[in-house]
């Protein structure tokens, strides 16, 4: 393996509260419900449409924004049933096309069954909603995970190969990876297991992928696929737990996760080369959603490949969003009254911003859930 060095020293953070060279301006409410939580936060990387999920009781739903429209948009629109009750979708993990702008892939569940489906978003509040009929036992179905989706049409799916007993846990070991070829619906086995369940995966190069894979132990390691569907574990430190790894645009760095054990919602950032390499700590106390399966929502790089934003947790700053420079480590605060944001996505024109967070300052909420949308300067 190789452990080459970084190139870049590493040097003190700068403090949180001393630079403010960035701002956010024109914040608006988008959505607000109550009792009604928001997460997962996500971006068309290479459009101007934004989504998130809202859970309420039982029903979790997804919605897209387009930042040339005013409003969000469901994903699907309830059916009237029999003697006029409403079916009800649930809908679950949400990823974006690396190249159509406007289309993304998420489960949907309606009574206990699940199945996949294709959402193209139209423009003007219209949105489609093309269910998608794949060849899976009902228990892959349910135990899949999307988990990225290349620029060759390819979605990478996280799933359990054997019916496992109701009520019983299903080791990491039972877990491998699919491919899901979405013109074709086809499904294919993606190579060896490396008796790891792979948790998060983020788009390498065109057609390849880094994956975070937790083993039996509960720790994670990043590890890489190839165009022949091969496994190259890229690290393998005892005392690192690599989650919700995120490479930069330029496929050179990945930064990744290590999840703080004695609070599940925060974590510090760390940067290494694709390549191999030691990780070395970009930022400490990160604030981090623990149910994510990608790191969309939780950190993101900029266009230039020069920085990645982020929220700094800090209670007492009521965890402001910040970015890190990759080469001097220099972290600064965004000039934006939104308090306690838990998610957060940057339009694929690096001009937007979609955050959710208690609120603005006026409130002194921290728990409240709120989307706001607002014009993104860097």
């Amino acid at each position: 393996m190789n452990r080459s060095k970084l190139l870049y020293p590493i040097i003190a953070l700068v403090s949180l509260g001393t630079l403010h060279s960035q701002s956010i301006d024109d914040l608006k409410l988008l959505f607000h419900e109550e009792h009604t939580a928001i997460y997962e936060c996500a971006a068309s990387p290479v459009g101007k449409m934004v989504s998130f999920r809202t859970s309420a009781g039982d029903i979790d739903k997804h919605f897209v924004y387009d930042f040339e429209t005013d409003a969000p948009s469901p994903v699907y629109a309830q059916d009237g049933g029999y003697m006029g009750d409403l079916v009800e979708k649930n809908t679950q993990n949400l990823i974006w096309s690396a190249v159509d702008a406007k289309s993304c892939l998420l489960k949907v569940v309606e009574d206990g069954k699940t199945t996949f489906a294709e959402v193209i978003a139209r423009g003007g509040g219209k949105v489609d909603f093309r269910p998608l009929l794949i060849e899976l036992e009902e228990h892959q179905l349910s135990t899949a995970t999307f988990l990225s989706w290349n620029t060759q049409g390819k979605a990478l799916l996280s799933l359990c190969e054997r019916k496992i007993p109701s009520g019983t846990d299903i080791p990491a070991s039972s877990y491998d990876l699919y491919t899901l070829r979405t013109k074709t619906l086809k499904v294919s086995r993606l190579g060896s297991h490396p008796a790891t369940r792979e948790l998060h995966a983020s788009l390498f190069k065109k057609s390849e992928f880094i994956i975070s894979g937790v083993d039996n132990t509960g720790m994670n390691d990043l590890h890489q696929t190839n165009r022949r569907n091969e496994y190259t574990q890229l690290t393998d430190t005892p005392r690192l737990s690599e989650s919700w790894p995120a490479v930069s645009p330029e496929n050179d760095f990945v930064v990744f996760a290590n999840p703080h054990r004695k609070n599940v919602n925060t974590a510090d950032l760390f940067i290494m080369p694709t390549s191999g390499g030691t990780p070395e700590i970009l930022a400490t106390d990160i604030y981090i959603p623990a149910t994510s399966y990608s790191s969309s929502g939780i950190y993101q790089w900029s266009k230039d490949g020069k920085k990645v934003v982020f929220i700094s947790y800090s209670p007492e700053k009521k965890s402001p969003l910040a970015v890190v420079d990759i080469k001097t480590k220099a972290v600064k605060i965004f000039d934006v009254d939104v308090i306690f944001p838990s998610s957060f996505a940057i339009s694929g024109d690096e001009k937007h911003i979609l955050i959710v967070g208690a609120g603005t300052s006026e409130s002194n909420e921290q728990t409240s859930y709120k989307a706001f949308v607002g014009d993104y300067h860097h």
